[in-house]
């Protein structure tokens, strides 16, 4: 079950001014210098690389991003995502750009997306995690869009909490997408379990599980419970 929507990544190579990109009134939330690329994460990169730099970004009422600067990054500017800049209503607000619309449908609704509007060209989806605000989802028809890498240049996946990532992982496999292994990762002082699933049209999206030691601390955290 997904618990709280984390970030959308956007990934760029090392010496790319990120904020020519990011809205005004992002701050730094954490940095991290040389962080591994875990075994899970080799399969969806194009350029074989072993570490990354991440900076992770946050505004009040708007969208968490994680900055992923690599050392070889694809030149080419992915437009599968974007942030959608203009919207109404409360929640997370993204455009996915995708080849088919209906199977990209299909592929959300693993995760608890539901239809909010049905159209030819394009579908509106939403889900409302237990800890969080909604996600809204607005999926476009775009036959040139390619399939993505976590290195191409450009806004390249979305993340989630999840409860169990191998309850997720494993009900994710039954739909026949294709997942990765499960890593653990301390990112930020937090021990994590890491996966990804990705897509017929080449979304990719990052399953991340707490240690159960942490847990409870992390939920009294961004409950207000302290």
């Amino acid at each position: 079950m997904v618990i709280k929507f984390d970030h959308i990544t956007f990934a760029c190579p090392m010496d790319y001014n990120y904020m020519n990109i990011i809205p005004q009134g992002y701050i730094i939330d954490y940095m991290e210098k040389n962080l591994e690329n875990i075994p899970c994460k080799l399969p969806l990169l194009s350029n074989k690389q072993s570490v990354h730099d991440l900076i992770f970004l946050s505004k009040e009422n708007s969208i968490p991003i994680e900055i992923t600067k690599y050392k070889v990054c694809n030149n080419t500017h992915t437009k599968n995502i974007q942030l959608q800049s203009k919207h109404t209503g409360g929640g997370y607000f993204v455009e996915y750009y995708v080849k088919d619309v209906t199977k990209s449908q299909r592929f959300f609704e693993s995760f608890g997306f539901k239809v909010t509007e049905l159209y030819e060209q394009k579908i509106e989806m939403s889900m409302k995690p237990i800890l969080d605000k909604a996600i809204n989802i607005k999926l476009i028809n775009a036959q040139d869009t390619t399939n993505n890498f976590l290195d191409d240049f450009g806004f390249v996946s979305l993340a989630f909490f999840v409860d169990s990532i191998h309850k997720e992982i494993s009900k994710i496999k039954e739909k026949d997408y294709k997942i990765t292994e499960i890593n653990p990762l301390k990112v930020n002082g937090k021990n994590l379990n890491i996966g990804f699933v990705y897509g017929d049209n080449g979304e990719i999206i990052e399953l991340i599980e707490l240690k159960k030691e942490q847990i409870n601390e992390y939920c009294r955290f961004i409950t207000g419970n302290r």
